[in-house]
């Protein structure tokens, strides 16, 4: 008997690889770890942890709170980790429509990921970009750029 929660997870981390594939950014799946997971998907080597949610209905301002400190936590664990993206899927936006789907960082990680400023660990608010968005500037993070 399948488990229908961890056949969709499975499903949309698999998607997920292969977009950002499309999109030039070296991706991987991790296996599950329990108590210590090191996130869904490490881009650059775990350079940047994502943590994947695909849900029936939208999230709540406090699921994706909860999400993100989760995400947070599992980033935590990657030593070579320099961020952390919540990527959740948006209802009726299917396979074709994955670049709408919302990526969620705290605004100074985003800022960093833009080329902002170095000091990019310091303020806890959340910020969503489009999954494709967030996609373009992972890919022009290159190693040691940064």
């Amino acid at each position: 008997m399948t488990n229908p929660p961890k056949a969709r997870g499975t499903r949309t981390e698999t998607m997920l690889v292969r977009l950002f594939t499309a999109y030039g950014l070296p991706a991987e799946r991790r296996a599950l770890k329990g108590a210590a997971d090191e996130g869904d998907l490490w881009l650059h080597g775990g350079r940047i942890v994502v943590e994947a949610k695909h849900r029936k209905t939208s999230p709540s301002p406090e699921q994706v709170r909860r999400w993100m400190a989760e995400t947070q936590a599992e980033a935590g664990r990657v030593p070579q980790c320099e961020l952390a993206a919540l990527i959740v899927n948006r209802p009726g936006y299917g396979v074709a429509g994955m670049a709408e789907w919302d990526a969620w960082l705290r605004i100074d990680d985003a800022v960093w990921l833009m080329g902002g400023v170095d000091a990019h660990k310091g303020r806890p608010d959340l910020i969503r970009l489009s999954l494709g968005t967030f996609a373009l500037l992972a890919a022009d993070l290159q190693a040691g750029a940064r």
